[in-house]
């Protein structure tokens, strides 16, 4: 989904659908995914029945063919409404601090400083998400009540979100 023509015309030249023109109002950084993506399903509604929609954004460049398929095969196999993929911790939540007025402050309040006692922790990697549509039209991705996740590993996980990301990922590569 894109505003830009130099995109569009790319696109083309991969035999890749662009019919479908973003709005204005919904290009820019502060515009929430699910609003793009909820706008784009009433446009592609008039075109095709669907019944699942498969977000996987182009800042995940590890993301394997193998990731896709294991995460599709487990939404179908545990009948969910919505799964995205997740990702062991980088670094723990517990070690993870901010900074007001110059003063350090935890984000979790630490009972026990030991790493050997800190629970498993996962983050959520933008790599993958599955959902009903009929979630997205309720302007969400994710239905708690019935919601899975796939496991990835680190490295498949590693997200591009800037140009120190972009250095990182041609040192791994």
């Amino acid at each position: 989904m894109t505003d830009d023509n130099k995109i569009k015309n790319i696109a083309k030249k991969y035999n890749v659908d662009t019919s479908y023109h973003r709005k204005k109002i919904l290009s820019g950084d502060d515009v929430e995914l699910i609003d793009t993506v909820k706008d784009f399903c009433h446009y592609i509604k008039t075109i095709k029945t669907y019944k699942y929609i498969v977000i996987l954004q182009p800042t995940s460049p590890f993301r394997t063919f193998l990731d896709i398929k294991k995460s599709l095969k487990k939404f179908k196999k545990n009948n969910y409404s919505s799964l995205f993929s997740i990702s062991p911790s980088i670094e723990h939540p517990n070690d993870t601090i901010f900074i007001r007025n110059n003063k350090i402050n935890y984000f979790i309040n630490q009972k026990n400083s030991m790493r050997q006692f800190y629970k498993k922790s996962f983050f959520i990697n933008g790599a993958i998400y599955i959902s009903e549509k009929n979630n997205i039209f309720k302007g969400r991705f994710i239905n708690e009540k019935n919601h899975g996740t796939y496991i990835m590993k680190k490295i498949n996980s590693l997200d591009l979100d800037d140009k120190e990301d972009l250095e990182l990922t041609k040192k791994i590569s």
